[in-house]
């Protein structure tokens, strides 16, 4: 069972076979999992990966698989990019799920986003790193059970699982049925239902066949649209639209007659048999629209259509209805977003709110792990500013500059010392002492990211917080320097 009870599968690992040599994907698979279970504190994780993937195989099943999955977890190679079966697999994800949030990318091995031309979703993202270089230009894959991987799984495990969380959480429906996903129209079980008295049975059954062929090419659809005939009124407040079939005198039954009145603010199509005035609460449907399914015979009897005659009726039904579809069908998709834009906008003003200018500073070393920080800063609204990037244009001095520059103006500054050599970090302590002189007001922290395996940098500042924890702490200790800029 998966911890979202929606899909199939929480989580899909997407990797070309050459990238498991020796096991690595399943062993990455199974620390992941392992890890997941930890966090979220349910063993209801569901990860879909086949160890006995080979190039030859079938993909329709892998394909299907991803189509059904909550989450989508490319393992980028080389080897990946190149392979047809992993594009396959991110096409079919890409297509039933529309949200960027749910794919999460990794590198085994050195990328570039022109790389991704097959992928555009994964080229806009930051990719967590899986490799380390060990010459020039040379990188391998982080080895298994090392605790350089286990940093890193454990920093996507814990963005996993935020996200998992996330989509758990139940969202606002305008009806009180769950969509279905064979339904033309957004949250309603059925797109139309064709209710009818016990005598006009057989001749409901067969306007629902002929109704159903025809709405099939007025609404493009195949399986796309739901209809139900049924002499049982409890349905029809579950419906988009409504289709009442009978005949004047079948309508005797007051107490009918009174169900489907109160369906007034529904779109009704009456299909009448026969001749005869309406009962007096139909009448008063402002939103009733009558379809004549019945015309005099050569005796001057009313009778029901036959023949070209009859399917004439039905398309000029099945038109109207088509019609009425297409706008609720646009209506409901203009209400959930702005339902989705609401609550968006609610859980942002539910937010803490933090006017700060932050200073996020590190050595090139430790760019990827200042990335990862960003995008925990963006999901918080805090404003950041990075150091000016090398380049030949850019003189030591003016970096100098720019760093001082940034001191004075920001109200804090979070230096990430994770794989940068400790005195740098000292240096750049040294600098904001110094700078803060030339501030109205000192910083309102100066905080440090310290790996917990790094040497301690003995300096004592009145406003300095170190922050010594393992990756996956990253979240938690964000919040407390969040809260110290209020």
């Amino acid at each position: 069972m998966a911890y979202l009870k929606n899909f199939q599968h929480d989580v899909f690992i997407s990797y070309a076979h050459n990238d498991n040599s020796g096991g690595w994907v399943k062993a990455f698979k199974n620390q992941l999992n392992d890890v997941l279970i930890e966090h979220l504190g349910s063993k209801d994780v569901k990860i879909f990966f086949d160890d006995q993937l080979q190039s030859n195989h079938p993909l329709d099943r892998f394909v299907k698989a991803a189509g059904q999955s909550a989450l989508f977890l490319a393992l980028a190679s080389p080897s990946y990019v190149n392979s047809a079966a992993t594009k396959a697999e991110y096409q079919a994800f890409v297509t039933s799920n529309v949200t960027e949030d749910c794919l999460f990318t990794i590198e085994l091995l050195p990328l570039s986003d022109d790389d991704f031309t097959s992928y555009p979703k994964i080229a806009q993202q930051i990719r967590t790193r899986f490799y380390q270089p060990i010459a020039h230009e040379v990188a391998q894959k982080l080895p298994a059970n090392t605790e350089a991987i286990n940093k890193q799984i454990n920093i996507l495990a814990a963005h996993i699982c935020q996200q998992l969380k996330a989509m758990a959480k139940p969202v606002s429906k305008p009806v009180s049925k769950p969509t279905s996903n064979t339904t033309y129209v957004p949250n309603c079980q059925y797109d139309v239902v064709i209710s009818h008295t016990a005598e006009d049975a057989a001749w409901a059954q067969q306007l629902l066949a002929d109704l159903s062929k025809q709405l099939t090419q007025k609404l493009g659809t195949i399986d796309g649209f739901r209809l139900l005939a049924t002499a049982d009124t409890d349905p029809l407040k579950e419906a988009a639209s409504l289709v009442i079939v009978g005949s004047p005198p079948s309508f005797n039954d007051s107490d009918y007659v009174e169900k489907i009145a109160h369906h007034k603010d529904q779109p009704l199509f009456l299909a009448l048999s026969t001749d005869g005035a309406l009962p007096a609460p139909l009448l008063g449907l402002k939103n009733l629209t009558r379809i004549r399914f019945w015309d005099y015979n050569q005796t001057g009897q009313p009778d029901l259509l036959r023949d070209d005659a009859y399917f004439a009726a039905t398309e000029k039904l099945a038109t109207a209805l088509s019609s009425q579809l297409k706008d609720i069908k646009l209506q409901q998709e203009h209400w959930l977003k702005q339902e989705q834009e609401r609550l968006k906008q609610q859980q942002t003003r539910s937010q803490p709110s933090v006017d700060a200018f932050v200073f996020l500073h590190s050595a090139q070393e430790d760019i990827p792990l200042r990335l990862e920080i960003v995008a925990l800063l963006q999901q918080q609204a805090i404003d950041y500013i990075l150091p000016i990037e090398h380049n030949p244009h850019i003189t030591p001095s003016d970096i100098r500059l720019d760093v001082e520059n940034n001191i004075v103006n920001c109200d804090a500054i979070l230096l990430i010392y994770e794989q940068s050599n400790p005195v740098w970090v000292r240096e750049q302590l040294s600098i904001c002492r110094r700078i803060q002189r030339k501030r109205e007001t000192p910083l309102k922290i100066i905080a440090v990211h310290k790996a917990h395996d790094k040497p301690s940098l003995d300096v004592q500042l009145s406003n300095l917080t170190i922050y010594d924890c393992p990756p996956e702490h990253i979240d938690s200790y964000l919040q407390k320097f969040i809260a110290a800029l209020v």
